[in-house]
């Protein structure tokens, strides 16, 4: 499995995917909310280019 992919379920797996408004909430809020405090990511949107970041990105949701 990607490990992104895994890491989204292994934290989103409990989900009742079935309620709009908390999917709404984890993918909309939660989610960002995690990366954008992460100070490895806000350093990376500071300091790099896209790419760089992204990378930072990937890494920081995989953390979470």
């Amino acid at each position: 499995m990607i490990p992104l992919l895994k890491a989204f379920n292994d934290q989103f797996g409990n989900i009742d995917w079935k309620d709009g408004d908390k999917i709404g909430t984890v993918i909309a809020g939660e989610i960002p909310a995690k990366v954008a405090a992460e100070a490895a990511y806000q350093n990376a949107m500071k300091n790099n280019d896209k790419k760089t970041t992204r990378i930072e990105h990937d890494a920081t949701l995989q953390r979470s």
